[in-house]
């Protein structure tokens, strides 16, 4: 717990920051705890992404491994008349 400066916050503030049993104007450990758990979850998910994207094989050498391609031949109208008899 520690205190915060006077005169900084509005009461509403102080109030909500030292809930449920801090005195008025410090910060409860309800209230420490629950924004250290933010910025670990914001570092987390950061850095979870930064490795996901260092790691991640380029979409051209993806398809060139799996030899999948996007390409969608078109058939002629002889071809589809072929097929159909």
């Amino acid at each position: 717990m520690f205190w915060l400066p006077a005169g900084w916050f509005p009461y509403y503030v102080e109030w909500v920051l030292s809930f449920p049993r801090a005195p008025l104007g410090s910060v409860s450990i309800v209230s420490w705890q629950t924004a250290c758990a933010g910025v670990v979850l914001l570092f987390s998910d950061a850095i979870k992404t930064a490795f996901g994207l260092m790691f991640k094989p380029p979409k051209t050498a993806q398809k060139q491994a799996t030899g999948a391609s996007t390409e969608k031949k078109e058939t002629s109208p002889a071809e589809k008349n072929n097929k159909n008899a």
